[in-house]
Formats: C-alpha cells, sequence, structure tokens
C-alpha cells in the first residue's frame, strides 16, 4: 500500500510537476503537517490547472495578511485566494454541520477580505454540492446587509468573529468557483450564475428545512 508522500509524487508526475517544483515541495510539507491528503492534491491540481492560465504569480499554501490561501493568485491588478471545501465537519459539531460549513465559508470571506485580496473563489470536489451562502453570489454592494448578520450570527457559534465584521462580507467579489476531479485530473469552472442556480435548486429540495441565503 502506498504511503501519503509516494501518492503525492505519483500524481504530481501525472501533472507534468517534478518532485523539485517548488509546489510540490511545499505539497510535501503540508504531508508533514498532517493535511489530509485529498486536501494537499486538490491544492496541486488546481495549482496545475491554473498555471498556464497568464497569471504573474500562482502557489499553494500561501500566507496573505490574515489568511493562508489554499491555493494564491496574481496578475495584472487581480489578486486571488482559492478555498478547497471539502464540506468535512469536525465530529463535534455533527448534528451543526450545514451551520458549520456556511460558518466556515463566512469566516474565510472575512479573512480574504481583511487580507486585502479582491477576490475569493472555493474548489469543490466532483459530486459535493457548492453550499456558498447565495449571499455571496451576488455583486458585494447588492448584498443584503440583513441576511449577511444572518450568516455572520450563524458563524459566531463556531468562531470569534466581531458584528462589524459585516461589512467585510461586501467587499470580496466571487466571480466562479471550481469543480476538480481528483482521478481524471480535470478541474471546471463554474460561472456565479451557474452555481446560484445549483444551489438554489438544492435548497428548495429541503425548502422546510435549510436556508443558505
Amino acid at each position: 500500500m502506498a504511503d501519503s508522500t509516494s501518492l503525492l509524487l505519483l500524481f504530481s508526475s501525472k501533472l507534468g510537476l517534478s518532485s523539485q517544483d517548488v509546489v510540490v515541495q511545499k505539497a510535501l510539507k503540508s504531508i508533514e503537517k498532517n493535511i489530509p491528503l485529498s486536501h494537499v492534491l486538490a491544492e496541486v491540481l488546481l495549482y496545475s490547472y491554473l498555471r498556464d492560465k497568464g497569471y504573474k504569480f500562482i502557489s499553494i499554501e500561501e500566507t496573505i495578511g490574515l489568511i493562508k490561501c489554499d491555493v494564491y493568485i496574481e496578475g495584472g491588478e487581480l489578486n486571488m485566494c482559492i478555498e478547497v471545501e471539502t464540506l468535512a465537519v469536525p465530529i463535534e459539531y455533527i448534528l451543526e454541520g450545514l451551520d458549520y460549513v456556511i460558518a466556515r465559508h463566512v469566516k474565510k470571506v472575512i479573512q480574504i477580505a481583511k487580507s486585502g485580496i479582491k477576490i475569493v473563489s472555493f474548489a469543490y470536489p466532483f459530486g459535493v454540492i457548492p453550499l456558498i451562502p447565495l449571499e455571496f453570489l451576488k455583486n458585494p454592494k447588492d448584498r443584503d446587509i440583513e441576511k449577511l448578520l444572518k450568516l455572520l450570527n450563524t458563524a459566531r457559534k463556531f468562531f470569534p468573529l466581531d458584528l462589524n465584521d459585516v461589512a467585510y462580507l461586501r467587499l470580496c467579489n466571487i466571480e466562479e468557483v471550481y469543480v476538480y476531479d481528483l482521478a481524471s485530473l480535470n478541474v471546471k469552472p463554474l460561472s456565479k450564475e451557474k452555481v446560484f442556480d445549483l444551489v438554489n435548486l438544492y435548497t428548495n429540495i429541503f425548502l422546510n428545512r435549510i436556508s443558505i441565503s
């Protein structure tokens, strides 16, 4: 049975990355820190997908201000932080799973905005519904303050956030999210309009049970 290091190196080679590549070296350090292998592989796959898109700089596990971006991009006046989100929930919050997932999205957006990053995105494994709060898929200035406060109060049940942090939820833009598949080495971008329709459809199935707006 292959270990995590061997699987990472095999995966990287399939993407045309050598073991000496800076990103692969960062990924190896992530494994040493016990970051789940699936998460590390997702970062490397996203890096591989985005590296030929003409950006000035792209890396993984990059600390910018208050946030360590899973994938960080700079190009022209653009800077973007992509967070890998698998919807995993710690066992202590398993009975509040949806609220915890929403809270984690809220916390990440606040941290990214406080760090001066203009664009935020999330990446989800194929087969996982991208449970982004619908309000985040609107243009920043069009986001309803009352709905943002509701989201923030949900997040405050799990994370030490301040009510004044609501202002940061109207700063970052989300243009698209990514869906990835480790087995096929594929990454697909989805526009925020498509994500809105998908999440809205999924939410309506449980209309009387959940709301992530």
